[in-house]
């Protein structure tokens, strides 16, 4: 059977890359015939990721583009015109927007398929982000996170509005592809819940990603009692909120002068993170990695007994099963995938991303546990990431969905 991966972008590693490349393999070695097409390429990064699996470049943007006489005519004739770079081929699986609504509304491929990471935030601000809505409600919550997911929403809720909403254009075209889809299989159950509220059904299934885990364990047990180090390995982002995981360590730190916190990863927003922990915290609290090759990465994680990260909305996370199958423990978000995956509590400490004390509380907690007890936490969470997340798990629980 030949199936084409279409994802917009393979320039950066991101979850929803890493997935295509996940998918891309698992098919390949069950003896299909695989390609890739996207929009952009990045051919160093990724060559040695796809090493027997071609990769078309398609052009988005057409010189017929204007002639269209509407924005959701333009959007239909453009996925028509990319969809026949696809070729004669017997499936399409397509990942991130709009890939999904393209193929959808302009191929005519016997199955199409969308492996559904999120609704598109572009298009559905408020129903792929119900977290980031209460925000906006509660006044209460004076962050610079909270303030600017306000502005976010308040701009959506303004171009949906407008006469001449080009916005409310590319929505209709999106439900028009989705509806013409013959499967959706959904990366969390926090995204199928988000999927019904955009488009009016449920998806087809919920398989999680593919994640590939450590050897596990940290090599020692219990804490290191010498202070708490604690590590943060995402891009830097608004919506990562690093900034949530700065003023609960701060609070914390307060307590416990020796702890140490990580942050790893780049992003527009470092210059204000950096600001803002030399605000919070003394010199040599806090140390800035940006980007760690793999064996300094992996030497860091032994260093470290915590894993924090407080995004907001976030669909799965795929930093908590690896950081939890390399034994350190999880501290996250009490909403969306991350919450899934530490199973409300059991295999971590959910905390509300706006509150520091929350988090510095599950920090105070984290610390006054017995090393027996860091050992059973670790354990079980990692043997529960393993059971429900390795490649030999989630893969044939796709082939069975996608009918292979």
């Amino acid at each position: 059977m030949k199936i084409v991966l279409f994802h917009p972008s393979l320039t950066s590693l991101g979850g929803a890359e890493m997935q295509v490349m996940e998918h891309g393999h698992l098919l390949h070695d069950h003896g299909h015939q695989v390609e890739v097409l996207t929009f952009e390429y990045d051919v160093e990064r990724w060559h040695d990721r796809l090493p027997d699996i071609p990769v078309h470049v398609a052009t988005r943007r057409h010189w017929t583009d204007p002639l269209s006489l509407s924005t959701v005519s333009k959007l239909v004739r453009r996925a028509r015109r990319v969809c026949l770079e696809l070729g004669a081929c017997d499936m399409v699986l397509a990942h991130n927007h709009p890939c999904h609504s393209m193929v959808g509304a302009g191929s005519s491929v016997p199955r199409k398929v969308w492996y559904c990471h999120e609704p598109p935030r572009a298009l559905y601000f408020r129903e792929a982000g119900p977290y980031m809505v209460g925000i906006t409600e509660d006044q209460a919550r004076r962050s610079s996170v909270a303030h600017a997911v306000r502005h976010l929403l308040r701009r959506h809720d303004e171009r949906l509005a407008s006469r001449s909403s080009t916005l409310r254009a590319k929505r209709e075209m999106d439900q028009r592809g989705v509806a013409e889809l013959s499967l959706v299989v959904a990366n969390s159950q926090f995204t199928a819940d988000n999927f019904q509220r955009t488009y009016g059904t449920r998806p087809s299934s919920v398989i999680y990603p593919m994640v590939r885990m450590g050897e596990g364990g940290l090599g020692r047990l219990g804490l290191d009692r010498t202070g708490l180090h604690v590590l943060v390995q995402s891009r830097m982002e608004l919506l990562k909120n690093q900034e949530g995981v700065i003023r609960g360590f701060a609070a914390f730190h307060r307590r416990q002068p020796s702890a140490h916190l990580h942050l790893v990863g780049e992003g527009d927003q470092r210059k204000a993170l950096e600001i803002l922990a030399a605000s919070l915290l003394p010199p040599g609290a806090v140390t800035f990695h940006g980007f760690l090759p793999a064996s300094d990465l992996a030497a860091l994680y032994r260093r470290c007994d915590v894993f924090a990260l407080l995004p907001l909305d976030e669909p799965f996370g795929m930093v908590f099963p690896e950081a939890a199958s390399r034994g350190l423990l999880l501290v996250g978000p009490d909403h969306g995938g991350p919450k899934e995956i530490m199973e409300d509590g059991t295999y971590g400490w959910g905390v509300d991303p706006f509150d520091p004390e929350a988090f510095a509380e599950a920090l105070a907690r984290i610390w006054s546990l017995p090393d027996a007890e860091v050992q059973r936490r670790r354990e079980e969470a990692d043997a529960a990431c393993r059971a429900r997340y390795l490649p030999g798990v989630v893969g044939p629980q796709l082939l069975r969905a996608l009918g292979l």
